[in-house]
Order: C-alpha cells, then structure tokens, then sequence
C-alpha cells in the first residue's frame, strides 16, 4: 500500500494525503493557483509482517490554471503593411504566442512582442493572437482577436484621405497647407494635431489642452495637471508632453521622468479620450519658479 501526501512547505507542516491506497497514483483536487506543492510517498506491506518504508524524497510543482494575459491594439493606421505589437505575461512564462498562426517575435520572455509585417487591404482587418504558457497537461491558453483599420494616406503624412476629405482638405494635394502641419484656419494647430484632438481644421478654436494645478494624493503636493482629447486607435500617430522651464527651444524636453500619466478616460461618441498627464517635479519643489507644457504628436 501507498501514502502520498501534499503540502505547501518542504517540511509538511499542514498536509493533506490520500491515505493507504493500493494504487501507485493519487489527483488531489483544490490546489490553490500559483502556490507551489510539495510531494512525497511512502510504502507499507502489512504480509506476512508490517513493514513501511521511510518518506521519500521530496518533489515539487507550481500550480498554474490561469490562462496568459495579452495586450494588443485595435486601431487605424494608414499604412498597407503593419506588424501587431503588444505585451503578455503569464506565472508560469509564455511558451508560444501567434498572430494568425505565425509565430511572434520576442527577446524578453514576450513581455513585449511583435509579428512579421502584415499586408493590410483597405478596411477592417481581423487578426487572431494566441499565447500559451509553460503549464503542462494541457498548457493555459488566451485567444484574442485585433482589428487593423487600413484608411490609405496618398500624402503619406499619418492622416487618412477620409479625414482630409471630410474636413475640406485635398487629400491629393502636396501643398503646404494641406499637409500634416498645414493650418488652413490660422489658430495655431497644424492638421495633425487637429486629426489628433478630433477638432474642425476650418474652424479657428483653442486648443482643447487644459492645464490646472492639482494635488498628488501620493505625497499632498501641488502639480502642474495637462489634460488633452487623443484621437483613439490611431496607430500612427505619436503624442507625447513636452515640459520648459522657460518656454525656449532648447529647454523643452519629453523625458519621461519629467511628467507621469494620471488617467485616460474615454469620451463620449468613442472617437477620443481624454489624457491626464503630470507634469514633475512639485511646484512646491527647490527652484521650480516656472513650468510650461505643450502637446507634440508625431506620425510614423
């Protein structure tokens, strides 16, 4: 006969066992995920005398019955080849991650990950990702599916025909002021920042940034706050806050020690969020006199 018995430390402080079985093999049900287990056996035979064995040695397996989370964008790009980039993360690692059956490319452990460029036709295009982890019998697995919306740019300057056409601009055009940082009415906002905020590029306005101090609950001290509407999925832009102490050129900077995300809220109708941005350090800090912000967005 056979006594097995499971425990979460190596010294078998509060076991559970399966009793004395006949069996050479017992499943013990409950075992808590991501906790590792210990093991060990013993025998007995009880004819023609009682004998039983000491405890064997100790074996050892983590727990792992969570499938693998997986981060990845929808969006638009105005490119007709794109390579699906995202992150995933699992306790026991990812084994395997695929989009659309080919295999991603990753060299820390797919905490980031990209596929091999991708030929998009002009719409939507569906793309299937599934990760696997390293737990055995069967492994975990996580399927999601992305939409890439291909909205061709003839400029190639990150901003779709679509948009352009909607808002008076030619898309056909390689004119300045038809371009990305073209400023058909004059207010300041070149078209891709106006493509950015989801503002009318023929309707002069301020720009929808706005700036307060608040205070960070963190350490009870007052911040310089920017708030500002993105264009959301649109994967070829860049939006980025630069900071100055003086507003020259040479002075701006987009470290990211100089300022850390508070929030993104989606807006109502599901075409831009709002972004909340602090900028560092406190106002309240040694030599801080002065601290000027400003959005930059770059396409790619």
């Amino acid at each position: 006969e056979y006594q097995i018995e499971t425990a979460t430390d190596a010294l078998f402080t509060v076991p559970a066992d399966s009793g004395w079985i006949t069996v050479t093999n017992h499943t013990f049900m409950g075992l808590a995920d991501g906790a590792t287990h210990h093991y060990r056996v013993r025998a007995r035979q009880t004819v023609p005398t009682s004998v039983e064995s000491a405890w064997s040695v100790v074996v050892f397996s983590t727990q792992d019955a969570t499938a693998p989370q997986i981060t990845s964008r929808s969006g638009t790009t105005t490119h007709t080849s794109y390579a699906i980039a995202g992150s995933a993360s699992d306790f026991s690692g990812i084994a395997s991650l695929t989009v659309n059956g080919i295999a991603a490319v990753s060299t820390n452990g797919f905490a980031t990950w990209t596929s091999p460029p991708f030929t998009l036709d002009t719409g939507d295009n569906v793309f299937t990702i599934i990760a696997s982890d390293n737990a055995q019998s069967p492994a975990n697995t996580t399927t999601i599916t992305r939409t890439i919306t291909l909205s061709p740019s003839t400029q190639g300057d990150g901003i779709p025909d679509a948009w352009k056409a909607a808002h008076g601009i030619d898309p056909n055009s390689n004119s300045f002021i038809n371009g990305a940082l073209g400023d058909i009415d004059h207010d300041g906002m070149c078209n891709l920042l106006e493509y950015l905020f989801d503002t009318d590029p023929q309707t002069p306005q301020a720009p929808p940034c706005v700036c307060s101090i608040t205070i960070n609950p963190a350490d009870s001290q007052p911040y310089l706050t920017v708030s500002y509407p993105r264009r959301i999925g649109a994967l070829d832009l860049i939006d980025v806050i630069e900071v100055s102490p003086d507003l020259t050129d040479p002075s701006w900077t987009a470290a990211p020690s100089g300022h850390e995300e508070v929030s993104v809220t989606p807006n109502p109708g599901g075409i831009t969020e709002t972004v909340t941005i602090r900028i560092k350090p406190a106002l309240t800090a040694p030599g801080n006199t002065a601290r000027f912000a400003r959005v930059r967005v770059t396409a790619q």
